[in-house]
Protein backbone atom coordinates (compact mmCIF):
# COMPACT_ATOMS: atom_id res chain seq x y z
CA UNK A 1 0.00 0.00 0.00
CA UNK A 2 1.53 3.15 -1.13
CA UNK A 3 -0.47 5.56 1.06
CA UNK A 4 -2.74 5.10 4.01
CA UNK A 5 -6.26 5.34 3.66
CA UNK A 6 -9.39 6.15 6.23
CA UNK A 7 -12.10 3.32 6.18
CA UNK A 8 -14.51 3.62 8.45
CA UNK A 9 -16.76 1.12 9.21
CA UNK A 10 -20.63 1.51 10.75
CA UNK A 11 -23.32 -0.88 12.18
CA UNK A 12 -26.43 -0.65 11.43
CA UNK A 13 -29.42 -2.77 12.99
CA UNK A 14 -32.96 -2.75 11.53
CA UNK A 15 -35.86 -4.23 13.52
CA UNK A 16 -39.23 -4.54 12.00
CA UNK A 17 -42.64 -4.65 14.59
CA UNK A 18 -45.44 -6.30 12.51
CA UNK A 19 -47.67 -5.61 15.28
CA UNK A 20 -47.02 -2.35 15.51
CA UNK A 21 -46.25 -1.99 11.34
CA UNK A 22 -43.01 0.27 13.12
CA UNK A 23 -39.22 -0.18 11.46
CA UNK A 24 -36.37 0.93 13.90
CA UNK A 25 -33.29 1.59 12.93
CA UNK A 26 -29.90 1.81 14.99
CA UNK A 27 -27.02 2.76 13.41
CA UNK A 28 -23.07 4.29 14.58
CA UNK A 29 -24.01 7.28 12.52
CA UNK A 30 -26.03 9.27 14.87
CA UNK A 31 -26.36 12.30 12.42
CA UNK A 32 -27.66 9.97 9.91
CA UNK A 33 -31.72 10.00 9.60
CA UNK A 34 -31.59 7.02 6.97
CA UNK A 35 -34.43 7.55 5.24
CA UNK A 36 -33.29 5.99 2.08
CA UNK A 37 -32.63 2.93 3.78
CA UNK A 38 -35.67 2.75 5.76
CA UNK A 39 -37.62 3.61 2.15
CA UNK A 40 -35.38 0.51 0.78
CA UNK A 41 -36.51 -2.17 2.98
CA UNK A 42 -40.46 -1.08 3.29
CA UNK A 43 -40.08 -0.77 -0.71
CA UNK A 44 -40.73 2.87 -0.54
CA UNK A 45 -43.36 3.12 1.80
CA UNK A 46 -41.89 4.21 5.35
CA UNK A 47 -42.64 7.40 6.66
CA UNK A 48 -40.42 9.41 9.36
CA UNK A 49 -42.12 9.55 12.79
CA UNK A 50 -41.56 12.87 13.98
CA UNK A 51 -43.18 15.77 16.14
CA UNK A 52 -44.43 16.04 19.33
CA UNK A 53 -45.58 12.60 19.65
CA UNK A 54 -42.08 11.45 19.65
CA UNK A 55 -41.63 12.96 23.36
CA UNK A 56 -44.35 10.22 24.47
CA UNK A 57 -41.32 8.25 24.45
CA UNK A 58 -40.45 9.93 28.06
CA UNK A 59 -43.97 8.53 29.28
CA UNK A 60 -43.58 6.21 32.53
CA UNK A 61 -40.60 7.78 34.12
CA UNK A 62 -40.93 8.84 37.43
CA UNK A 63 -38.54 11.47 39.13
CA UNK A 64 -37.42 12.48 35.50
CA UNK A 65 -34.57 15.45 35.68
CA UNK A 66 -33.96 16.66 32.20
CA UNK A 67 -30.40 17.45 32.02
CA UNK A 68 -30.69 19.23 27.61
CA UNK A 69 -33.64 20.79 26.74
CA UNK A 70 -33.89 22.55 22.81
CA UNK A 71 -35.96 24.51 21.91
CA UNK A 72 -36.76 26.42 18.75
CA UNK A 73 -38.25 29.50 17.43
CA UNK A 74 -41.23 29.46 15.34
CA UNK A 75 -40.87 33.03 14.50
CA UNK A 76 -38.57 34.54 12.22
CA UNK A 77 -35.54 35.99 14.79
CA UNK A 78 -31.79 35.97 14.62
CA UNK A 79 -31.57 33.15 17.00
CA UNK A 80 -34.07 29.98 15.59
CA UNK A 81 -32.78 27.81 18.03
CA UNK A 82 -31.51 27.43 21.41
CA UNK A 83 -30.42 24.67 24.26
CA UNK A 84 -30.72 25.03 27.98
CA UNK A 85 -28.53 22.90 30.38
CA UNK A 86 -29.22 22.83 34.40
CA UNK A 87 -30.94 25.20 36.20
CA UNK A 88 -31.64 27.41 32.91
CA UNK A 89 -34.37 24.33 31.73
CA UNK A 90 -37.01 25.31 34.41
CA UNK A 91 -37.31 29.29 33.37
CA UNK A 92 -37.56 28.03 29.64
CA UNK A 93 -40.29 25.49 30.56
CA UNK A 94 -42.05 27.86 32.22
CA UNK A 95 -41.84 30.39 29.59
CA UNK A 96 -42.59 27.73 27.23
CA UNK A 97 -46.14 26.68 28.38
CA UNK A 98 -48.89 28.30 26.32
CA UNK A 99 -46.14 30.21 24.15
CA UNK A 100 -47.21 29.28 20.78
CA UNK A 101 -44.02 30.93 19.05
CA UNK A 102 -41.64 28.41 20.74
CA UNK A 103 -41.26 24.66 19.97
CA UNK A 104 -39.71 21.51 21.87
CA UNK A 105 -37.05 20.33 20.02
CA UNK A 106 -34.90 17.74 21.68
CA UNK A 107 -35.37 16.98 25.85
CA UNK A 108 -32.74 14.02 27.66
CA UNK A 109 -32.87 13.56 31.00
CA UNK A 110 -32.71 10.93 33.65
CA UNK A 111 -35.53 9.13 35.98
CA UNK A 112 -36.32 5.91 36.91
CA UNK A 113 -38.61 3.53 34.87
CA UNK A 114 -40.03 -0.41 35.16
CA UNK A 115 -38.31 -3.13 32.77
CA UNK A 116 -39.08 -6.39 31.88
CA UNK A 117 -37.46 -9.24 33.85
CA UNK A 118 -37.34 -11.55 30.31
CA UNK A 119 -36.55 -15.21 30.67
CA UNK A 120 -34.69 -17.66 27.80
CA UNK A 121 -37.50 -17.60 25.91
CA UNK A 122 -38.30 -14.52 26.04
CA UNK A 123 -41.43 -14.89 28.14
CA UNK A 124 -41.73 -11.83 30.89
CA UNK A 125 -41.45 -12.92 34.26
CA UNK A 126 -41.89 -9.66 35.91
CA UNK A 127 -40.44 -6.35 35.89
CA UNK A 128 -37.55 -4.23 37.93
CA UNK A 129 -37.08 -0.92 38.76
CA UNK A 130 -33.68 0.79 37.16
CA UNK A 131 -32.51 3.80 36.65
CA UNK A 132 -32.48 4.86 32.74
CA UNK A 133 -31.81 7.94 30.87
CA UNK A 134 -33.68 9.04 27.48
CA UNK A 135 -33.54 11.55 24.42
CA UNK A 136 -35.91 12.21 22.26
CA UNK A 137 -36.24 14.73 19.05
CA UNK A 138 -39.24 15.97 17.05
CA UNK A 139 -37.01 14.79 13.92
CA UNK A 140 -37.93 11.31 14.87
CA UNK A 141 -34.63 10.18 17.17
CA UNK A 142 -34.69 8.76 20.64
CA UNK A 143 -31.28 7.42 22.27
CA UNK A 144 -30.00 6.24 25.51
CA UNK A 145 -27.05 6.56 26.90
CA UNK A 146 -27.70 2.67 28.25
CA UNK A 147 -26.17 0.16 27.03
CA UNK A 148 -26.18 -3.40 26.02
CA UNK A 149 -24.42 -6.50 23.77
CA UNK A 150 -27.79 -8.48 23.39
CA UNK A 151 -29.60 -7.45 20.18
CA UNK A 152 -32.57 -9.14 21.68
CA UNK A 153 -32.46 -6.45 24.62
CA UNK A 154 -32.69 -3.29 22.12
CA UNK A 155 -35.14 -4.88 20.46
CA UNK A 156 -37.16 -5.58 23.50
CA UNK A 157 -36.55 -1.51 24.36
CA UNK A 158 -37.94 -0.80 20.34
CA UNK A 159 -41.13 -2.48 21.06
CA UNK A 160 -42.05 -0.62 24.78
CA UNK A 161 -40.88 2.51 22.77
CA UNK A 162 -43.17 1.81 20.39
CA UNK A 163 -45.93 0.59 22.35
CA UNK A 164 -45.60 4.43 23.67
CA UNK A 165 -45.11 6.59 20.34
CA UNK A 166 -48.70 4.65 19.36
CA UNK A 167 -50.22 5.83 22.39
CA UNK A 168 -52.26 8.77 21.83
CA UNK A 169 -53.56 9.18 25.15
CA UNK A 170 -49.85 10.16 26.49
CA UNK A 171 -49.50 13.94 25.94
CA UNK A 172 -46.58 16.38 26.04
CA UNK A 173 -48.49 18.68 28.40
CA UNK A 174 -48.51 15.34 30.64
CA UNK A 175 -45.06 14.53 30.27
CA UNK A 176 -43.98 18.36 31.54
CA UNK A 177 -45.96 18.24 34.37
CA UNK A 178 -44.64 15.22 36.05
CA UNK A 179 -40.89 16.72 35.40
CA UNK A 180 -38.44 17.59 38.51
CA UNK A 181 -37.26 20.89 37.79
CA UNK A 182 -34.13 22.72 38.82
CA UNK A 183 -34.86 26.18 40.16
CA UNK A 184 -31.90 28.06 41.18
CA UNK A 185 -31.55 29.09 44.58
CA UNK A 186 -30.22 32.98 45.99
CA UNK A 187 -30.12 31.66 49.10
CA UNK A 188 -31.10 28.65 51.61
CA UNK A 189 -34.33 28.46 51.14
CA UNK A 190 -36.85 29.43 53.73
CA UNK A 191 -39.52 27.26 55.89
CA UNK A 192 -37.83 23.67 54.68
CA UNK A 193 -36.68 21.12 56.85
CA UNK A 194 -33.78 19.38 55.97
CA UNK A 195 -33.85 15.51 56.70
CA UNK A 196 -30.22 13.76 55.22
CA UNK A 197 -27.01 14.44 53.59
CA UNK A 198 -25.32 12.21 50.91
CA UNK A 199 -22.29 12.09 48.85
CA UNK A 200 -22.02 13.96 45.12
CA UNK A 201 -22.66 11.92 42.54
CA UNK A 202 -19.85 11.49 40.82
CA UNK A 203 -18.44 10.17 44.44
CA UNK A 204 -21.62 7.89 44.95
CA UNK A 205 -20.52 5.97 41.43
CA UNK A 206 -16.56 5.79 41.64
CA UNK A 207 -15.51 2.53 42.96
CA UNK A 208 -15.04 2.94 46.65
CA UNK A 209 -12.31 0.66 46.72
CA UNK A 210 -10.13 3.47 45.29
CA UNK A 211 -11.59 6.19 47.26
CA UNK A 212 -10.30 7.48 50.90
CA UNK A 213 -10.97 10.51 53.34
CA UNK A 214 -7.74 11.95 54.63
CA UNK A 215 -6.95 13.60 57.96
CA UNK A 216 -2.89 14.41 57.77
CA UNK A 217 -1.53 11.19 58.18
CA UNK A 218 -4.65 9.33 58.59
CA UNK A 219 -6.32 7.72 55.62
CA UNK A 220 -10.32 6.13 56.73
CA UNK A 221 -11.32 3.67 53.38
CA UNK A 222 -14.45 5.35 52.25
CA UNK A 223 -17.08 2.49 53.35
CA UNK A 224 -16.16 3.40 57.27
CA UNK A 225 -16.88 6.66 56.11
CA UNK A 226 -19.86 8.79 56.50
CA UNK A 227 -21.67 12.30 55.70
CA UNK A 228 -24.28 13.48 58.12
CA UNK A 229 -26.68 16.39 59.40
CA UNK A 230 -25.91 18.29 62.97
CA UNK A 231 -29.28 19.29 62.89
CA UNK A 232 -32.84 19.82 61.14
CA UNK A 233 -32.90 23.20 59.79
CA UNK A 234 -31.55 25.70 56.99
CA UNK A 235 -32.07 29.06 59.44
CA UNK A 236 -27.78 30.08 60.03
CA UNK A 237 -26.75 27.59 57.47
CA UNK A 238 -26.93 23.47 57.03
CA UNK A 239 -24.71 22.30 59.67
CA UNK A 240 -23.03 18.75 59.20
CA UNK A 241 -20.41 16.17 60.12
CA UNK A 242 -18.07 14.18 57.84
CA UNK A 243 -16.23 11.51 59.48
CA UNK A 244 -15.62 7.62 60.60
CA UNK A 245 -15.23 6.17 64.14
CA UNK A 246 -11.65 7.46 63.74
CA UNK A 247 -12.18 10.95 63.00
CA UNK A 248 -14.40 14.19 62.39
CA UNK A 249 -14.47 17.02 60.91
CA UNK A 250 -18.14 19.93 61.33
CA UNK A 251 -18.88 22.03 58.26
CA UNK A 252 -21.76 25.19 57.65
CA UNK A 253 -22.96 24.76 54.00
CA UNK A 254 -25.35 28.38 52.52
CA UNK A 255 -26.37 29.92 49.49
CA UNK A 256 -24.89 33.51 49.05
CA UNK A 257 -25.78 35.46 46.23
CA UNK A 258 -26.37 32.39 43.95
CA UNK A 259 -23.25 30.50 45.06
CA UNK A 260 -22.97 27.43 47.18
CA UNK A 261 -20.21 28.13 50.16
CA UNK A 262 -19.07 25.83 52.71
CA UNK A 263 -17.38 26.72 56.09
CA UNK A 264 -15.22 24.13 58.07
CA UNK A 265 -16.06 24.62 61.69
CA UNK A 266 -14.49 22.26 63.98
CA UNK A 267 -11.96 19.24 63.52
CA UNK A 268 -8.94 18.32 60.81
CA UNK A 269 -9.20 19.25 57.40
CA UNK A 270 -10.23 16.62 55.11
CA UNK A 271 -9.36 15.61 51.32
CA UNK A 272 -10.49 12.91 49.69
CA UNK A 273 -7.83 10.71 47.67
CA UNK A 274 -9.63 8.71 44.25
CA UNK A 275 -6.55 6.75 43.60
CA UNK A 276 -3.59 8.45 43.34
CA UNK A 277 -4.95 12.01 43.37
CA UNK A 278 -5.88 13.75 46.45
CA UNK A 279 -8.25 16.88 46.44
CA UNK A 280 -8.97 19.58 49.14
CA UNK A 281 -12.70 18.30 50.20
CA UNK A 282 -14.30 21.50 50.19
CA UNK A 283 -12.67 22.48 46.98
CA UNK A 284 -14.09 19.12 45.29
CA UNK A 285 -17.35 20.47 47.23
CA UNK A 286 -17.48 23.41 45.27
CA UNK A 287 -17.11 21.67 41.81
CA UNK A 288 -20.02 18.74 42.12
CA UNK A 289 -22.20 19.41 45.82
CA UNK A 290 -22.95 17.06 47.91
CA UNK A 291 -27.23 16.06 47.92
CA UNK A 292 -29.66 17.14 50.79
CA UNK A 293 -32.96 15.86 51.44
CA UNK A 294 -36.10 17.94 52.45
CA UNK A 295 -38.69 16.72 54.44
CA UNK A 296 -41.00 17.60 51.50
CA UNK A 297 -39.09 15.41 48.89
CA UNK A 298 -37.62 18.25 47.29
CA UNK A 299 -33.69 18.07 47.12
CA UNK A 300 -30.96 20.87 47.26
CA UNK A 301 -27.89 20.20 45.35
CA UNK A 302 -25.48 23.21 45.81
CA UNK A 303 -27.59 26.07 45.08
CA UNK A 304 -29.74 24.32 42.96
CA UNK A 305 -33.67 23.13 44.39
CA UNK A 306 -34.80 20.26 42.78
CA UNK A 307 -38.72 20.48 42.86
CA UNK A 308 -40.68 17.42 42.48
CA UNK A 309 -44.19 17.77 40.83
CA UNK A 310 -47.01 18.17 42.78
CA UNK A 311 -49.82 15.00 42.48
CA UNK A 312 -52.87 14.70 41.84
CA UNK A 313 -53.57 12.29 44.93
CA UNK A 314 -50.61 12.16 47.38
CA UNK A 315 -50.57 8.94 48.99
CA UNK A 316 -50.71 8.46 53.01
CA UNK A 317 -48.84 6.49 54.61
CA UNK A 318 -51.26 3.63 56.13
CA UNK A 319 -51.07 2.90 59.82
CA UNK A 320 -51.49 -0.87 59.22
CA UNK A 321 -48.12 -0.60 58.17
CA UNK A 322 -47.10 0.28 61.58
CA UNK A 323 -45.84 -2.01 64.32
CA UNK A 324 -45.71 -1.53 67.96
CA UNK A 325 -45.08 -4.63 69.35
CA UNK A 326 -42.04 -5.83 71.31
CA UNK A 327 -40.47 -3.45 73.24
CA UNK A 328 -40.47 -4.45 76.48
CA UNK A 329 -37.60 -4.34 78.82
CA UNK A 330 -35.84 -2.31 75.95
CA UNK A 331 -34.44 1.39 76.90
CA UNK A 332 -35.80 3.32 74.18
CA UNK A 333 -33.02 5.64 74.89
CA UNK A 334 -30.10 3.25 73.65
CA UNK A 335 -30.19 2.64 69.84
CA UNK A 336 -26.71 0.05 69.29
CA UNK A 337 -26.64 -2.64 70.73
CA UNK A 338 -22.44 -2.29 70.41
CA UNK A 339 -19.84 -5.01 70.51
CA UNK A 340 -20.39 -6.26 74.23
CA UNK A 341 -24.47 -6.66 72.19
CA UNK A 342 -26.76 -4.65 74.62
CA UNK A 343 -29.83 -7.16 75.64
CA UNK A 344 -31.72 -3.66 76.43
CA UNK A 345 -31.11 -1.64 72.68
CA UNK A 346 -33.07 -0.93 69.91
CA UNK A 347 -30.99 -2.79 67.63
CA UNK A 348 -30.61 -6.32 69.54
CA UNK A 349 -34.33 -6.04 69.91
CA UNK A 350 -34.45 -5.96 66.35
CA UNK A 351 -32.09 -8.74 65.59
CA UNK A 352 -33.30 -10.98 68.49
CA UNK A 353 -36.71 -10.86 66.01
CA UNK A 354 -35.44 -11.45 63.17
CA UNK A 355 -33.11 -14.69 63.97
CA UNK A 356 -36.63 -16.01 65.20
CA UNK A 357 -37.37 -16.24 61.42
CA UNK A 358 -35.49 -17.86 59.05
CA UNK A 359 -33.48 -15.15 57.56
CA UNK A 360 -29.86 -16.39 55.49
CA UNK A 361 -28.14 -13.99 56.54
CA UNK A 362 -29.08 -11.44 59.67
CA UNK A 363 -25.95 -8.54 59.57
CA UNK A 364 -24.95 -5.99 62.00
CA UNK A 365 -24.03 -2.85 59.57
CA UNK A 366 -24.36 -0.31 62.24
CA UNK A 367 -21.70 2.22 62.52
CA UNK A 368 -20.60 5.08 60.24
CA UNK A 369 -20.66 4.03 56.75
CA UNK A 370 -23.24 2.08 57.12
CA UNK A 371 -26.27 0.98 54.45
CA UNK A 372 -28.90 0.39 57.47
CA UNK A 373 -28.74 -0.72 61.28
CA UNK A 374 -29.19 -4.42 60.45
CA UNK A 375 -29.76 -6.58 57.18
CA UNK A 376 -31.69 -9.56 56.74
CA UNK A 377 -31.22 -11.13 53.52
CA UNK A 378 -32.64 -14.81 52.31
CA UNK A 379 -32.31 -16.49 49.04
CA UNK A 380 -35.91 -17.76 47.30
CA UNK A 381 -35.02 -19.32 43.89
CA UNK A 382 -33.46 -16.46 42.33
CA UNK A 383 -35.14 -13.84 44.41
CA UNK A 384 -32.89 -11.98 46.60
CA UNK A 385 -35.04 -10.67 49.03
CA UNK A 386 -33.21 -8.00 51.31
CA UNK A 387 -35.16 -5.96 54.81
CA UNK A 388 -32.92 -2.86 55.78
CA UNK A 389 -33.69 -1.86 59.15
CA UNK A 390 -32.94 1.76 59.70
CA UNK A 391 -33.26 2.54 64.01
CA UNK A 392 -32.82 5.25 65.66
CA UNK A 393 -33.33 6.12 69.65
CA UNK A 394 -35.93 8.57 71.10
CA UNK A 395 -35.39 11.73 72.03
CA UNK A 396 -36.99 11.40 75.09
CA UNK A 397 -37.74 8.63 78.21
CA UNK A 398 -41.23 8.31 77.25
CA UNK A 399 -43.09 7.45 73.71
CA UNK A 400 -44.81 10.24 72.08
CA UNK A 401 -45.77 12.09 68.80
CA UNK A 402 -42.96 14.46 68.40
CA UNK A 403 -41.54 14.95 64.88
CA UNK A 404 -37.95 15.70 65.55
CA UNK A 405 -38.25 11.69 66.39
CA UNK A 406 -39.30 11.18 62.66
CA UNK A 407 -36.55 13.58 60.71
CA UNK A 408 -33.31 11.35 60.78
CA UNK A 409 -34.39 8.07 60.56
CA UNK A 410 -36.62 9.35 57.22
CA UNK A 411 -33.00 10.87 55.87
CA UNK A 412 -31.54 7.78 56.43
CA UNK A 413 -34.39 5.64 54.47
CA UNK A 414 -33.58 8.11 51.87
CA UNK A 415 -30.55 7.94 51.77
CA UNK A 416 -29.82 4.12 52.13
CA UNK A 417 -32.43 3.99 48.56
CA UNK A 418 -28.64 3.95 46.45
CA UNK A 419 -27.95 0.66 47.44
CA UNK A 420 -31.01 -0.55 45.36
CA UNK A 421 -28.95 0.69 42.58
CA UNK A 422 -26.81 -2.42 41.50
CA UNK A 423 -27.11 -5.91 43.91
CA UNK A 424 -23.58 -6.79 43.21
CA UNK A 425 -22.45 -3.45 44.67
CA UNK A 426 -24.60 -3.76 47.80
CA UNK A 427 -23.05 -7.01 48.66
CA UNK A 428 -19.78 -6.53 47.76
CA UNK A 429 -20.29 -3.10 50.26
CA UNK A 430 -21.59 -5.74 53.12
CA UNK A 431 -18.07 -7.93 52.48
CA UNK A 432 -15.58 -5.23 53.06
CA UNK A 433 -17.75 -3.90 55.84
CA UNK A 434 -17.16 -7.23 57.57
CA UNK A 435 -13.48 -7.55 56.70
CA UNK A 436 -12.88 -3.89 57.87
CA UNK A 437 -14.58 -5.27 61.23
CA UNK A 438 -12.28 -8.45 61.38
CA UNK A 439 -8.48 -7.12 60.30
CA UNK A 440 -9.62 -4.49 63.47
CA UNK A 441 -9.64 -8.01 65.52
CA UNK A 442 -13.41 -6.86 66.75
CA UNK A 443 -16.36 -9.41 66.73
CA UNK A 444 -17.82 -10.37 63.43
CA UNK A 445 -21.26 -8.44 62.37
CA UNK A 446 -22.77 -11.47 61.15
CA UNK A 447 -25.88 -12.45 63.58
CA UNK A 448 -26.47 -15.29 60.95
CA UNK A 449 -25.10 -16.98 58.44
CA UNK A 450 -21.19 -15.77 57.24
CA UNK A 451 -18.95 -14.84 54.58
CA UNK A 452 -18.96 -18.18 52.20
CA UNK A 453 -22.49 -17.47 51.65
CA UNK A 454 -21.86 -13.94 51.11
CA UNK A 455 -19.41 -14.70 48.26
CA UNK A 456 -21.22 -17.09 46.64
CA UNK A 457 -23.81 -14.98 46.23
CA UNK A 458 -21.64 -12.28 45.22
CA UNK A 459 -20.21 -14.72 42.44
CA UNK A 460 -23.69 -14.86 40.97
CA UNK A 461 -25.41 -11.36 41.65
CA UNK A 462 -26.05 -10.77 37.73
CA UNK A 463 -28.67 -14.19 38.36
CA UNK A 464 -30.24 -13.13 41.43
CA UNK A 465 -33.28 -10.85 41.22
CA UNK A 466 -33.16 -8.75 44.73
CA UNK A 467 -36.41 -7.42 46.20
CA UNK A 468 -35.98 -4.81 48.92
CA UNK A 469 -38.33 -3.66 51.67
CA UNK A 470 -37.46 -1.43 54.15
CA UNK A 471 -38.84 -0.86 57.91
CA UNK A 472 -37.84 1.98 60.04
CA UNK A 473 -37.61 1.37 63.78
CA UNK A 474 -38.50 4.28 66.23
CA UNK A 475 -39.79 2.76 69.32
CA UNK A 476 -40.00 6.55 70.74
CA UNK A 477 -42.91 7.80 68.86
CA UNK A 478 -46.09 6.95 69.29
CA UNK A 479 -48.58 5.51 66.23
CA UNK A 480 -51.33 6.32 68.44
CA UNK A 481 -51.10 10.13 68.45
CA UNK A 482 -49.83 10.69 65.51
CA UNK A 483 -50.37 13.80 63.59
CA UNK A 484 -51.28 14.10 60.18
CA UNK A 485 -48.24 16.51 59.29
CA UNK A 486 -45.82 13.58 60.50
CA UNK A 487 -47.61 11.64 58.07
CA UNK A 488 -46.61 13.36 55.62
CA UNK A 489 -43.27 13.37 56.23
CA UNK A 490 -43.42 9.30 56.76
CA UNK A 491 -45.46 9.70 52.89
CA UNK A 492 -43.24 11.62 51.52
CA UNK A 493 -39.88 9.13 52.33
CA UNK A 494 -42.44 6.34 51.21
CA UNK A 495 -43.15 8.19 48.25
CA UNK A 496 -39.44 8.76 47.18
CA UNK A 497 -38.71 5.05 48.34
CA UNK A 498 -41.53 3.78 45.64
CA UNK A 499 -41.06 6.14 42.73
CA UNK A 500 -36.98 5.23 42.69
CA UNK A 501 -36.89 1.47 42.96
CA UNK A 502 -40.14 0.52 44.21
CA UNK A 503 -39.07 -0.29 47.79
CA UNK A 504 -42.19 -0.88 49.91
CA UNK A 505 -41.79 0.70 53.39
CA UNK A 506 -42.75 -0.02 57.26
CA UNK A 507 -42.25 1.16 60.72
CA UNK A 508 -42.34 -0.32 63.87
CA UNK A 509 -43.40 2.52 66.38
CA UNK A 510 -44.59 2.42 70.16
CA UNK A 511 -48.18 1.96 71.02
Amino acid sequence: MKFPRNVQYNLVMAYWNEEQQLLFINTSRKKDLHMPLASKLTGGTASRLGGDSVFRALDGFERLMLSNLGLSEAQRKPVRYSMFMGVDIADQLNAYAGNRTKTLNNLFGQGFVDLEDVDEDGETRDSTRTRATLGCSIKGKIWSQNTTNNPAEWMRWCDRLGKKLLDERITTERILRNLVKAVAQERLPEGRIPLAMDWPEDVLFEREDRIALVAGDTAEPFQDCEISLEDFTCAGGIHFRIGSDRIATTYRFTIEGGAPRFFQSTGPTLAIRRGKKEQALLEGFLESPPHVYMADGDMLVGSALFIVPPRDEVPVFDLKRIATDGWEGVNIRSESQGLEKKPDSIQRRVIERLLEDPWDIVFDDDGAGEIADVVAIKLEGNRLRIHLYHCKYSSKAKPAARIEDLYEICGQAQKSVRWAEQLGDFLKRLQRREAGRLKANKASRFERGGLPLLVTWINRWQQLRPDYAMTLVQPGYSKNDAEPAHLEVLAATQSYLTDTYRIPMYAWFNE
